[in-house]
This record gives structure tokens, sequence and C-alpha cells, in this order.
């Protein structure tokens, strides 16, 4: 009877060009912060015929950074990884439902681009079909659907929204912004190891380095931020802002999201913390700051 890692591998195996994988004889960096994703992370790359060059890849459970993979506690990876002569690196928060890209000639690929790169791969080598993104999600993923003539869809923030989406319209690929990409062909959830898989095939069927297909993905600034609730009318807060941009389209199924034509801002209540979250995506990064910072003056005001 196989493991329950060998049979995750198993099942990833045959929705890549596994040969053409294997043949490139990739080189790449890992890092588990020392979690239970190293169980099946190294033993899929090493399945595709990955050279593999680990850090922090034990299963200790000794998280020697704060476990989300982001810019600020993946810089001594970024700095190993750059020191290797390798062709990317795969960096995994500890179960391993979230994914990180690293160039090695760049550090870390925003987390958005992760889920990007593998909606245009699937869409443009394997697939066509819906696409489902949660409302905090890049607009890179809806602009790569637009390009394929496919359907893009979005749903409230949190995986189990995405999912009931991405039944309901059918859909390919789908996932959120913070590195979680997930395949149907594999099942319905979040999962970094077939996200490994998807780049790995991209890269090996393009011939081209990760960093020319980052560069080939559309270009926007996100700016996320946030805010402690003290007191505060979260629906007496909407219908001001609404009252603000009145130039945008809004939809209220997950806080209020408003939209324009190349930039969108998105303020919601978190579903575990007293926070409200903000986030806003535009062209430039200024013009995404000043969204957020103008979204601020508004709260806190009202946040006594």
């Amino acid at each position: 009877m196989l493991s329950a890692p060998d049979y995750h591998i198993k099942k990833i195996l045959p929705l890549v060009h596994a040969k053409h994988i294997r043949k490139r004889a990739f080189r790449v960096t890992l890092e588990t912060i020392n979690g239970s994703a190293i169980v099946t992370a190294k033993p899929l790359l090493t399945a595709l015929g990955c050279t593999v060059i680990g850090l922090n890849t034990k299963t200790n459970g000794n998280f020697v950074h704060p476990p989300e993979p982001n810019q600020k506690n993946l810089a001594t990876f970024t700095n190993f990884t750059k020191k290797k002569k390798v062709d990317i690196g795969f960096a995994l928060d500890p179960d391993g439902d979230r994914l990180v890209v690293v160039s090695p000639t760049r550090g870390v690929v925003s987390e958005e681009c992760t889920l990007a790169l593998t909606v245009r791969h699937v869409l443009e080598n394997i697939e066509k079909g819906a696409v489902v993104i949660n409302q905090s999600t890049s607009r890179m993923s809806e602009d790569i659907a637009r390009e394929n003539k496919c359907k893009l869809y979005r749903a409230p923030v949190g995986e189990i929204h995405v999912v009931r989406e991405m039944k309901k319209r059918d859909a390919v690929i789908g996932g959120e912004g913070n590195g979680g990409v997930i395949y149907p062909r594999l099942h319905h959830g979040r999962d970094g190891m077939v996200g490994m898989a998807l780049i790995l095939d991209y890269i090996a069927r393009t011939e081209k380095t990760i960093d020319a297909l980052v560069d080939a993905l559309p270009h926007y600034a996100i700016v996320k931020d946030k805010i402690t609730i003290k007191k505060i009318d979260f629906n007496a807060i909407k219908e001001l802002l609404k009252t603000i941009y009145t130039d945008a389209t809004h939809t209220e199924t997950d806080g209020i999201r408003f939209a324009w034509k190349d930039a969108w801002l998105h303020v919601r209540t978190s579903n575990t913390e007293p926070i409200i979250r903000l986030m806003a995506e535009s062209p430039m990064h200024k013009e995404s700051e000043a969204m957020i910072a103008r979204a601020q003056e508004v709260l806190a005001k009202h946040n006594t």
C-alpha cells in the first residue's frame, strides 16, 4: 500500500509532462520551514528528475522564521538561492498549501504570481475553461483569462468559497493570491505540490527561464494593509465609501470591492481577526498606495 505522500505524487505526475521535465534536469532550491510539506515536496521534485538543494527541510516543526512565505520571511532563503547555481527556488508554508517562487537572480517573486503563472500555463498549454479567484487576488489572472477567451469569476476570500465557486463553474483552475493553487484535476484544495509541478512543466514546455515567464505576466502593483478594529459600523463605512468612489463599479459579496478599468480596491473585515483588511491594485505602486491611504483616512475617522 502506498503511503499518503507517495499516493499524492503518483496522482500529480500524470498531470504534467514528467518525462520532458526530467530531461531538463532542473536544479531547485527548496524551503519548507521545517514543516510537514517536505515529506511530499522533496520526493516529488526528485521524481521529476530535479536535483534538490534544501534549506530548513527537516520535519521537527522548528519554524526558524514566521511561517507566511513572503519576501521578508524568505530573506535567508533568497540569499541561499542566489548563491546556488539553480534554475528556480520554491518556498512552501509548513503544510504546503501555499507556494512562492524564488528567482535565482532576482529573489522572491510576488506570491500573487504563483497563481498567475499556473493559470497561464493551464489555459495556454493544457485546456481552456473557467477560472475562479478570490476578491483580493491580483487581476493578472483576470487579464490572462481574457486573453484566452475564458471566463473568470471572483469568490469571497477563503479557500472554501473559492472551491464552491469552482465547482459551480466547473473551473479548470483557480485559487488565491497568497500562493494557493487549486487544480481540480488533482483535487479541490490549495496544493503547493501541484503548483511546483505545473510551473516546472511550464518552464520545460516553453524552454524559457522563470524570469522570462514572470516578465511576460501582466504587470500591476498590489498593496495590502490592515487596521485594528476598535468600534466601527462597517455597514456605514461601506455606504460612505460608495459616496467617495462614485466612478467605480462595486460588489458587496465580501466586504466591498471597487473596480475601475485597470485598478481595484477591496475593503473587508477579517474572518479570523479583529481587523479590517485593505487591498488595492493598479499599474503604479504610488496609485495603489494612494487608494489605500484614502480608505484608511475614512476608516480612521470612524474607528473610535
